[in-house]
């Protein structure tokens, strides 16, 4: 059983467009990614002559992105299985993470939980690797 679909309704979800949206790994990235778009706009503002409004906009989307991120880790950990799409969508999102200041050079200000999301991917998809291994 794949950790990110409820066990209760396994028999409505029929096509691809269904499993993402009922899988917890997509959504939660989506909203990671979301909330990231939205401060880089802040940011933007911020630069531009609307700091007020910007700093109330990042302070606060701050909170909400690192949480998601957070929560990311807890599912990735959880997760028994996951599909390929789930593994691509986490490894976009890893490289979001290492470039927040976009300039390629930001991966080395990562905090712990960035670091606990980055090797929860990586024993994720060994995890996998392993899975697809054995039933080969």
């Amino acid at each position: 059983m794949t950790a990110q679909i409820p066990a209760s309704e396994p028999s409505r979800l029929k096509t691809e467009e269904d499993l993402d949206r009922a899988s917890a790994i997509m959504r939660t990235a989506v909203t990671y990614t979301s909330i990231n778009g939205a401060i880089n706009g802040a940011w933007r503002a911020e630069h531009t002559g609307n700091s007020t409004v910007a700093e109330i906009v990042i302070e606060g989307m701050s909170e909400r992105r690192d949480a998601a991120l957070r929560r990311l880790t807890r599912l990735m950990r959880k997760a028994s299985k996951v599909r390929t799409v789930e593994l691509w969508s986490l490894a976009s999102l890893a490289d979001v993470v290492m470039d927040q200041s976009g300039d390629e050079e930001s991966g080395r200000n990562l905090r712990e939980f960035e670091i606990a999301f980055l090797r929860s991917l990586f024993r994720l998809v060994e995890r996998d690797c392993e899975s697809r291994e054995r039933s080969a």
